[in-house]
């Protein structure tokens, strides 16, 4: 984390990204982001918002992302600041423990609808 608190920009042209724990990181850190466009990525990361996107199988193209960061300090500022946001609010301890115990009372209540109603599951 220390390093992704001294860039002025963290790339992550994943080709294959199941989930975004190294681009949630940044985010938390308040670093610009260019994330991938595969996988998750735009799961993660609100292209023009939260971060930027890029084709991980086109390098110009996420070149072109960085040095737009690069160029545009109150663009890389205004991202940063929102992926910061955006990232505590979602992936907080208290969001992610919020979010399984809403999981499994759903679950619980549908297992319980199932069994009161002598449907199989």
């Amino acid at each position: 984390l220390a390093c992704m608190q001294r860039s002025r920009v963290v790339a992550l042209p994943s080709k294959a990204e199941s989930f975004g724990l190294a681009a949630i990181e940044a985010a938390s850190q308040g670093v610009p982001i260019v994330y991938t466009t595969a996988g998750a990525g735009p799961e993660v990361v609100e292209h023009g918002r939260t971060g930027l996107l890029a084709d991980p199988n086109d390098p110009r193209d996420v070149a072109e992302q960085v040095a737009h960061l690069l160029r545009d300090p109150a663009c890389a500022a205004r991202l940063a600041s929102n992926g910061k946001a955006a990232a505590t609010k979602r992936y907080s301890l208290h969001s992610c423990v919020d979010h399984t115990l809403r999981f499994y009372e759903a679950c619980c209540s549908t297992k319980r609808m199932v069994c009161e109603k002598k449907i199989p599951a």
